[in-house]
């Protein structure tokens, strides 16, 4: 819905009215509470109005439950209680041209081209019936028992009726001064699908990648050297292509999503290097834990972003009705399901988070160095059941702060009253004070899972020995 009245009338004391004046207010108040139930709420069929046929001719009769919905024009459309409908006759519109033509459009540019009948409770078929048949009527409004051939070719709309009454009174002795009542009815009608704007389904969910186990390229029980488990690491990581892939289709949904999350071709930078980063003679499991960092990160994001409501406007057209679709939900494209307004984005931080997700693939592909880390420490973190921003931020991860994205920042998708504690192998190093050497003497209860870092290019058996020190150290 976008805005006409852009202006309204101030009135000072001792003017004299006119009815433009008057209308303008009008028209400008009643724009901004519709534009405010579009911007602010959103469209479409929200509660209730669902139908179907029951019986067969000639009892058969369309049943709609009690419910409300908007319309693209900000139009609250409510049915207060449920209906049933027995009878329909042919639907004249008496929101006319001057040509005795309709005015409403059913479709963008498009008026009625179709026969488009009414539906009548009992109630509504006996008043309609007495007035077809009076002196001077006309006759094709006479009303008819509803069948299942009238229904199954059409679609079930409910429809905001304009109709315009001249108020025959007079002020004084001026019979000059009339008014007009505008009655706003609510029409049940069978409209041709030729007439109607179809609803685009919702579109395909996003393809999440995987990453294959181990056993899939490498008999382990055949394994006899830690070189050959490397290889078959290597297998998965570097022959698969596995980087390169995950790489696109990273800037596939930043393609995507950059413009309602307000990112700069800056923040793919770090990706665009993300194959490079896992190339050298030797892959080992920590470059394949980082593959699957990146795919968790990545599918976690994709997947939030695919609930944002991208558009501010919808772009749909259904300004003074509402499409209610086939019997039970058949007919999907012509059913005006409720879109949410963009508010939806901001309302719990929505934006924010799938903001920092993207951010946080950034931060990860700056700041992932396979440098040997220093003592053997044990950190606390989760399976891989839990979100990766409650797992511990692996050592292969640095956290500096000078970072153009530091990882400390978007490890985990920070939102107001975060109370989760942040995980790492590198907390003491990166300034966080004493308390973070001792994560096991406060958080142990918290973790189902705990990372054994250090211990590379060790002897078996100093590494062992050093394993359960900490252990013992921190009653582990």
């Amino acid at each position: 819905m976008i805005a006409k009245q852009d202006s309204y009338p101030e009135f000072v004391a001792n003017q004299v009215l006119t009815s433009e004046q008057l209308n303008d207010l009008r028209e400008y108040l009643d724009e901004q509470d519709r534009q405010s139930r579009v911007c602010l709420v959103g469209i479409g069929k929200i509660c209730g109005l669902n139908w179907t046929v029951l019986g067969k001719e000639p009892d058969c009769h369309l049943t709609v439950t009690a419910g409300f919905g908007v319309t693209s024009d900000g139009y609250l459309i409510q049915l207060e209680d449920d209906c049933d409908f027995t009878h329909f006759r042919r639907y004249d519109d008496p929101d006319k041209d001057e040509h005795h033509e309709p005015v409403y459009e059913w479709r963008p540019g498009k008026t009625q081209t179709k026969e488009i009948v009414e539906l009548l409770d009992k109630a509504g078929a006996e008043e309609a019936l007495k007035a077809a048949e009076a002196p001077g009527a006309n006759s094709s409004l006479k009303p008819e028992p509803l069948d299942t051939e009238t229904v199954s070719e059409r679609i079930l709309v409910l429809y905001l009726e304009k109709e315009r009454v001249s108020l025959r009174s007079c002020l004084v002795t001026d019979c000059n001064n009339k008014g007009v009542n505008v009655n706003l009815n609510l029409r049940a009608l069978l409209v041709h699908p030729d007439d109607l704007q179809e609803v685009e389904p919702c579109g395909p969910a996003p393809t999440l990648e995987r990453v294959p186990r181990l056993h899939t390229v490498l008999s382990l029980e055949e394994v006899k050297t830690a070189s050959e488990i490397n290889a078959g690491y290597e297998k998965i990581v570097l022959a698969s292509e596995a980087p390169q892939i995950l790489r696109e289709r990273i800037r596939e949904a930043f393609t995507k999503y950059r413009h309602i999350l307000n990112l700069d071709q800056s923040a793919f930078e770090p990706i665009a290097h993300l194959p490079g980063l896992f190339r050298r003679d030797e892959i080992d499991q920590y470059r394949y834990d980082a593959l699957k960092d990146f795919v968790s990160a990545y599918n976690e994001f994709v997947t939030a972003a695919c609930s944002l409501v991208r558009e501010c406007h919808s772009g749909l057209h259904f300004p003074r009705h509402l499409m209610l679709g086939g019997e039970a939900e058949s007919k999907p494209k012509y059913c005006n399901k409720f879109i949410p307004s963009p508010v939806r984005n901001v309302m719990h931080q929505d934006l924010d988070r799938v903001r920092k997700l993207f951010l946080r693939l950034a931060a990860m592909a700056a700041s992932l160095n396979f440098k040997e880390a220093g003592e053997v420490r044990l950190t606390p973190s989760h399976t891989e059941v839990h979100p990766l921003g409650r797992r511990a931020v692996p050592f292969y991860y640095t956290l500096d702060p000078k970072s153009e994205f530091p990882m400390r920042q978007y490890w985990q998708p920070r939102l107001c009253c975060t109370t989760d504690p942040l995980w790492s192998y590198w907390l003491p190093e990166a300034g966080e004070g004493e308390q973070a050497r001792y994560d096991l003497d406060t958080d142990y209860n918290q973790c189902s899972f705990m990372r054994i870092e250090g211990h590379l290019g060790m002897e078996c058996g100093d590494a062992s020995k050093a394993i359960v020190k900490k252990r013992s150290e921190h009653d582990a």
